[in-house]
């Protein structure tokens, strides 16, 4: 009885410590200057606050950005908010630097901050390699200061290059 009960204790330790390797994030990981060719970055962007609403799913592959708007609606019969198909807002090639600053940005929302806001941020990130998912990280911020940091891109400046691309 005593060993299947240090059997159960160490199969409990091992898992342990292999959740806490899995769930570490190495600061790679949320670089986006060094994808590789069989690599890409889907972030899901979500903001909302008291005047603004924003549902947004982001592709990067190499240098290339894809940004899509993800509709929402409330459905009477399932009495849920649920999100319709998203629609591509375009897509165009990012220079070095503001790949820089959006990898500033991802370590930004992976710190712990103060929260207090009434705007929050929900930021999911999903690796794939081979078109297979390997990491995802999720990150809520509600600090109200990605716009107030240094030399970093946010999700609403990546829309605005956009739409001045489309200009």
């Amino acid at each position: 009885m005593k060993s299947l009960h240090s059997l159960l204790l160490l199969s409990l330790l091992n898992l342990s410590c292999a959740v806490q390797k899995q769930t570490k994030a190495k600061s790679d990981d949320l670089k986006l200057s060094n994808l590789k060719e069989n690599e890409k970055v889907i972030i899901y962007f979500t903001s909302k606050g008291c005047f603004h609403f924003q549902n947004e799913k982001y592709i990067f592959v190499d240098k290339a950005i894809e940004i899509y708007n993800i509709p929402i609606s409330w459905s009477s019969d399932q009495k849920e908010i649920i999100e319709e198909s998203p629609e591509l807002l375009g897509k165009f090639i990012l220079k070095e630097n503001q790949l820089k600053k959006l990898d500033k940005l991802l370590l930004f929302y992976a710190k712990d901050k103060p929260g207090g806001c009434t705007t929050e941020d929900k930021v999911v990130i999903e690796k794939y390699i081979n078109n297979e998912l390997k990491n995802t990280k999720n990150y809520t911020d509600a600090s109200c200061s990605s716009d107030d940091q240094k030399d970093l891109v946010t999700f609403f400046k990546l829309k605005d290059d956009l739409n001045k691309q489309k200009k």
